[in-house]
């Protein structure tokens, strides 16, 4: 497990190791952190966490694909690897639905 704080309210959250993540701080509905092999290897699979629970994940390329059952979410993504855009992409979805 890593700890991740949220620089906005504080709250600490525990996630599951991975060398592809990116954490949404449920409070405050912002990204909190992102961590990818980006220039080193793949960037999926991609574990988006809401606090501590794993509540999304962006698999494949070109296209890339957000699912979440949490959710409701079953998208294939638009942007692409170049600058992590998925990952922007993702985020923005995500914290939009976890927003709702």
């Amino acid at each position: 497990m890593r700890t991740i704080t949220c620089k906005k309210c504080g709250q600490t959250y525990e996630i599951g190791l991975s060398a592809n993540f990116i954490a949404i701080c449920p409070q405050c509905k912002i990204s909190i952190g992102c961590e990818c092999e980006y220039g080193f290897g793949p960037i999926t699979p991609c574990e988006i966490y809401a606090g501590s629970k794993e509540i999304a994940k962006i698999t494949g390329s070109t296209p890339y694909r957000l699912d979440s059952d949490d959710l409701d979410i079953h998208a294939e993504l638009e942007k692409g690897y170049t600058n992590l855009e998925v990952y922007k992409e993702a985020t923005d979805i995500i914290i939009k639905a976890v927003g709702s």
